[in-house]
């Protein structure tokens, strides 16, 4: 029994870890209320974010540039917003700010991946730029030391690879880079920022 204990301890604590459970400290029903609160909040902003991006790319008669810059801009207008309000409101503000990470990586992703908004022709660059777009927000999280957006760096990275198979597999040492990239990333979030749960992202999804 004490073992068994011991062991739902010890998951319990890797869920902590990767931010999947409330901190071990906090009590009481509005805080952990409006910390699952946040979450799921964030989730239904990136949801809508993404909606809007491919309804743009369904839908819209404006040019490719501006149908991506729209979803930059407010990717970019919830990141500063999140940075922002974080100074105040610590937990909400890194919430929201992963949430315009999340929009500014899915549009550096819909630049080549999404047909009419379009604006990067060679799969190999847009690969690039998605890699690009998740190293900056692993810089964010360095400078910030904020797991969450450590996390969701190498998360992307990781996606990254997914969605490029195609180009991968006409090119080798495209594949070879990206992973490369995303292992390393990973492994450099646990040396410089201490988040284990970072290099285990990057190292599954490599």
């Amino acid at each position: 029994e004490a073992r068994r204990q011991q062991a739902r301890s010890e998951f319990a604590a890797r869920l902590r870890d990767i931010g999947l459970l409330p901190p071990e400290g906090m009590s009481g029903e509005s805080a952990l209320g409006a910390w699952w609160a946040a979450r799921v909040g964030g989730l239904v902003g990136i949801a809508a974010a993404v909606f809007l991006g491919i309804w743009l790319n369904l839908n819209s008669e404006l040019p490719a540039w501006l149908r991506l810059a729209e979803v930059v801009l407010i990717g970019a207008a919830v990141l500063v917003g999140g940075l922002n309000l974080a100074r105040t409101r610590a937990d909400l503000g890194r919430v929201i700010t992963a949430v315009g990470a999340s929009v500014l990586q899915f549009a550096a992703w819909a630049s080549q991946g999404l047909e009419r908004m379009r604006i990067v022709e060679s799969p190999e660059l847009g690969v690039f730029v998605q890699l690009v777009t998740a190293a900056a927000i692993a810089a964010l999280a360095l400078a910030r030391s904020d797991r969450l957006l450590g996390q969701l760096s190498t998360g992307f990275s990781a996606v990254v690879l997914l969605f490029s198979s195609e180009a991968a597999s006409a090119s080798p040492w495209l594949a070879g880079a990206a992973i490369a990239c995303v292992a390393g990333l990973g492994s450099l979030l646990m040396v410089r920022g201490g988040w284990s749960s970072a290099a285990i992202i990057g190292l599954a999804g490599s």
